[in-house]
């Protein structure tokens, strides 16, 4: 097994743990609901927050939409809009950024887009 494989599997191993030991002891709660309904959208942890961008909306279209959850304070704010409807992405926050990923920009059109 490579070093990746091994680092890999200790990291994986060590998540299934953690989670599993938290949600023994966890209950579901109710939070603020998502300012805009949508489906297929990307997340990411982002500065202290949770990062909900793009998906489909109601009429199926690809949304530009982009919203902050900030858990301690259990309210949500709007972030600007991304570039272009996308939905299917991923997102990451790296180093005070959130970055946006491919996903498709319209019913079966993928973009490279990031």
């Amino acid at each position: 097994m490579t070093a990746v494989r091994v680092a890999l599997a200790a990291l994986l191993g060590s998540l299934a743990v953690v989670a599993g030991a938290a949600a023994s002891a966890a209950e579901w709660e109710r939070r603020s609901p998502v300012p805009l309904a949508r489906t297929e959208v990307a997340a990411a942890a982002f500065g202290g927050e949770i990062a909900v961008v793009g998906g489909f909306e109601a009429d199926g279209g690809a949304s530009r939409r982009a919203d902050a959850y900030s858990p301690g304070k259990d309210a949500w704010r709007r972030l600007p809009d991304l570039p272009a409807g996308v939905h299917h992405a991923m997102a990451v926050g790296a180093g005070g950024r959130l970055y946006v990923l491919g996903g498709y920009v319209a019913r079966g059109t993928p973009t490279r887009a990031a």
